[in-house]
Order: C-alpha cells, then sequence, then structure tokens
C-alpha cells in the first residue's frame, strides 16, 4: 500500500485518502491503520457522497480489513470493521498468510488458516449489519528461508491466489487478491516476469479485482514506471480474457473461397474491407511502451527500451493529467474533516504537506 511518511504516522490512512478525494472522482481502493482513522474516513466520503444514505446506496471507496496471522485480529481492525459496517461501507477481509513462517508450510494448509480467517472477519461485519458488502480477499506469499524475505512475486502466490479466486466463486463472493506483484527491487525483467505471470494466470482463474499494480520490493515501494508497464500488460491479459469469438461470418469462409489457393489477400477487396471492419477488435493493439517495430525502425526512430519509454510516459501524462476537483462546498468539509483529526496529533491542515485550500 502507498502510506505516506510525510505527515504524523496517526493520520497516514486518512490524508491519503483526503488527497485522493481532492483529486479524482474514481472508486478508491484504501484502509484505515487507527481505530479513529475508520471514523473520520467515513465523514470524508460522507462530504463526497452528501449523506451517508447516498454512501450506503453508491459506494465511493472499499476498505481492506487484514487479520493478524494466524487466525487472530486486532482490536483496531476489528473495530474498524464494526465501524465500516455500520455504514454499510464495503470492506475487503484480506488475510495475508505467509507460508511457513504465520501460516503452515503447506499451501493447502495455509489455504485452509486462510478461509478461517476471512469467514471469522466476515461473520463480525454481518453480525454488526446483515447485508453489508464484504469482499473475499487475500495476499498470501510463502517466505524465503534464505533471506527472510517475502515473495509475492513467487508462483506460489500465483497459484494459491488462483485457487483462492475459486473458492470465492462457490461462495458465489467477490474475489479481491493481491498478485501480479513483484520481489525485484527495479521495474526490470525480472518484475515484469512476475507480473505477467501473476495478472494472466489470476485473471484467467476468474479474481474480480487484482490488486498490486506498479508495486516491486515485496509489495513496499510504489513504481509510476512499472505502473505504466503494469497497464501494458492489463491490456495484453484483457485480450486473453476475450478469447476467440467464432461465428459463421469469422470463419471467413466466403474470403478464404474468393482468394483460393496461393492467392493475395491484400489483393481482395472483400478481404480488405474485413480487415478494415475487423482488425481492431480481433488484434490488440500495444501502447507506446512495448517495441513492435524490427530493429533498423527501432534503432532509425527512438532505441529506446520499455524502461526508458515508460519514464518518458510517466512524464507526459503526469505533465497533462488535470484533478478532477470537487465542488467548493464539498472541497471545505473535506478540509473541515482532514483538519480536525490533524489538530487531535498536535497539527493542521495549514502545515501538511499537501491540501487544496480553494
Amino acid at each position: 500500500a502507498l502510506i505516506p511518511s510525510d505527515v504524523p504516522r496517526e493520520i497516514a490512512d486518512r490524508y491519503r485518502l483526503y488527497i485522493a478525494l481532492c483529486n479524482t472522482k474514481k472508486p478508491i481502493y484504501t484502509g484505515a491503520f487507527t481505530i479513529d482513522g475508520a471514523v473520520d474516513m467515513k465523514n470524508m466520503l460522507v462530504a463526497v457522497a452528501g449523506s451517508e444514505e447516498e454512501l450506503a446506496r453508491k459506494h465511493r471507496a472499499a476498505f481492506t480489513c487484514c487479520p493478524s496471522p494466524p487466525l487472530k485480529w486486532s482490536e483496531i481492525t476489528s473495530q474498524n470493521i464494526i465501524d465500516l459496517a455500520k455504514y454499510g461501507i464495503p470492506v475487503s477481509i484480506l488475510p495475508v498468510p505467509i507460508v511457513g513462517l504465520a501460516s503452515p508450510a503447506t499451501l493447502a494448509g495455509s489455504l485452509v488458516q486462510h478461509v478461517a480467517e476471512f469467514f471469522s472477519g466476515l461473520v463480525l461485519a454481518q453480525l454488526v449489519n446483515p447485508g453489508t458488502p464484504v469482499l473475499f480477499g487475500g495476499s498470501p506469499a510463502p517466505v524465503d528461508q534464505r533471506t527472510a524475505t517475502t515473495l509475492v512475486g513467487s508462483p506460489e502466490t500465483v497459484l494459491m491466489t488462483s485457487a483462492l479466486s475459486q473458492i470465492a466463486k462457490a461462495l458465489r463472493l467477490p474475489s479481491d487478491m493481491y498478485v501480479g506483484l513483484s520481489n525485484s527491487n527495479l521495474p526490470d525483467e525480472q518484475a515484469s516476469a512476475e507480473t505477467m505471470l501473476g495478472i494472466a494466470l489470476g485473471a484467467l482463474s476468474g479474481i474480480n479485482m487484482i490488486e498490486g499494480a506498479g508495486m516491486i520490493e515485496f509489495e513496499s515501494c510504489q513504481s509510476f514506471e512499472k505502473l505504466v508497464m503494469d497497464n501494458e500488460i492489463a491490456g495484453i491479459v484483457y485480450r486473453l480474457l476475450r478469447g476467440i469469438e467464432i461465428d459463421e461470418e469469422l470463419l471467413a469462409l466466403d474470403i478464404l473461397r474468393e482468394v483460393g489457393a496461393g492467392g493475395s489477400f491484400t489483393s481482395s477487396m472483400k478481404a480488405m474491407r474485413f480487415v478494415m471492419e475487423r482488425f481492431k477488435e480481433e488484434i490488440h493493439m500495444l501502447g507506446p511502451v512495448f517495441n513492435v517495430m524490427d530493429r533498423k525502425a527501432w534503432e532509425l526512430r527512438e532505441g529506446k527500451d520499455a524502461r526508458t519509454k515508460a519514464r518518458e510516459t510517466v512524464r507526459e501524462l503526469l505533465s497533462k493529467q488535470e484533478a478532477e476537483l470537487p465542488p467548493i462546498e464539498v472541497l471545505q468539509e473535506l478540509n473541515n474533516v482532514m483538519d480536525k483529526s490533524a489538530r487531535k496529533y498536535g497539527t493542521t491542515l495549514e502545515n501538511l504537506p499537501w491540501k487544496l485550500l480553494k
């Protein structure tokens, strides 16, 4: 997760939500780190929605709530679930079994623990408010016994999240998994390989929401360059999910008969018209980062590798991006909530490194 370190730790959860709500109208995936954080963050979401009733009707954010393995919930996270459920805010119950360290050394045993921890959180949310929206979440990973690192980019993580997706389907619950992350410390070839494997198999297994785009260093660092490259990978995976469409027209038997053995498709008007009509639907067009030119054209036009082009794409996007600012009355309420939160911990909105005052 992306956590601001330039503000008091106690308000980091609501501060990052404040920044997001001031800059975008997109749905947000977030979480609270303190007991009072969830309530303050709920108040921010109410300010944007207009009322508690409207917030419950049209969800703007989902909150991650992680148990403390094995088979335990902290006081903070338990209270977060209770507070979020009261207002019908979606909760992703997200166990984090660390295979061989905080869960059994077998994948099957860790899956059993994962499901048990999920159900305990689910029951708590439903006891507080029956019908609270809940996602079947997960971020499983094995520990490397040589380095004591958590291998979020491992094939075992892919296997476990794919299995959890199937369990979620059996329970008729939406799944929310951290997969496609990387163990690499750089947005390099290793990062791309691990991400492609994770996102592709995760999506094909039916995971509804895949988390972790742009993450490297065992889920501890966010890379803009990798975020751009992951967007390319996601586009490829979306194409895989579409599969091959087949019907009488798409079999193109009439075109095959017209062109015939040894004929030329480019000389057939019917074939070329079919290209114009169908090509963009059939063939995925890669974005600006992955190369599609031969070496001669590539050297003549740019001669840049994917990481260099990703860095340039980041700069271009940041230079053009315009924030989706909230209405002034909403902004005033967001500022009020953020300022009250900051004052509880010895600072003010004015003293925070980023704020939107007008």
